[in-house]
């Protein structure tokens, strides 16, 4: 218990020079400042935090209508037939406070051309869906996650051929070209080497 008294008091003796209490300040507010900005990204994580859904429920006067994931799953997955480039793995629903949005995971084959023309059809292809089969319009974005793609048969563009004029030096007859010879002298007494 002695030993932890006399500690405390050495501390004490060492905080009284003024350069141990300006380097203890900062020490302080660089650990405060960590603290201040470690809850502030737990309060903005969970403001702006989404969640998997296993359904929507769909409210009306007689009763709500839960639609489960699997139901969503089949009808974005029946879109392939018009997509043949696209082909879906997986479907997730997920939710803000406000809005929902599905996950789509897709396999793309690049021969029937580039992927951002048609992945925002697509997009607006599943919206459009899912509101016609379940009435749904609180699903207002289409997350697409590219896990592969098939380039074996992608169409390659090329550039257009540009034709650039040849450009003719024209020689003067006053001058006379010399050939370019190097001297090289040796010295035997030069030992540098």
């Amino acid at each position: 218990m002695q030993e932890l008294i006399n500690k405390i008091i050495q501390f004490g003796k060492i905080q009284g020079n003024e350069f141990n209490k300006g380097y203890l300040t900062g020490v302080a507010i660089v650990v405060l400042a960590i603290l201040v900005l470690l809850v502030l990204r737990i309060i903005l994580a969970l403001i702006f935090r989404k969640k998997r859904c296993s359904s929507i429920k769909i409210k009306s006067d007689n009763g709500d209508t839960c639609v489960s994931r699997a139901a969503i799953t089949s009808v974005v997955k029946s879109l392939e037939k018009e997509f043949k480039f696209i082909n879906i793995s997986r479907v997730n629903l997920y939710a803000t406070k406000k809005v929902q949005f599905l996950d789509v995971l897709i396999d793309f084959d690049a021969s029937g051309g580039g992927l951002p023309p048609q992945s925002d059809k697509f997009k607006e292809r599943v919206l459009e869906a899912v509101k016609e089969v379940f009435g749904i319009a609180t699903v207002r974005k289409v997350h697409i996650h590219l896990r592969n793609i098939n380039l074996d048969k992608a169409p390659v563009k090329t550039l257009p051929s540009v034709n650039v004029p040849k450009i003719e030096v024209a020689k003067s007859t006053s001058t006379t070209e010399k050939a370019f010879k190097p001297e090289i002298k040796s010295d035997a007494t030069d030992t540098s080497i």
